[in-house]
């Protein structure tokens, strides 16, 4: 089976953004994608990611920006 994972970034309203982003990414087992999320939660970022669902780049240090 293959996952598509779909993510956007900018704002269509009227005082939206200049740009918008549209990302994906196209994987037949998500165990790598898991693994990945687990270390960066495990190690790098430990204090930042641990409790969240999402990353929200306007949340996120610049530590994690520059890193990612």
């Amino acid at each position: 089976m293959k996952y598509l994972f779909i993510d956007e970034s900018g704002d269509l309203g009227i005082k939206g953004s200049k740009y918008i982003v549209i990302s994906a990414i196209l994987v037949e087992n998500t165990n790598e994608l898991n693994r990945i999320i687990k270390n960066m939660r495990r190690n790098k970022f430990k204090k930042e990611l641990k409790n969240i669902n999402e990353i929200k780049g306007y949340a996120c240090s610049s530590e994690i920006i520059k890193k990612t």
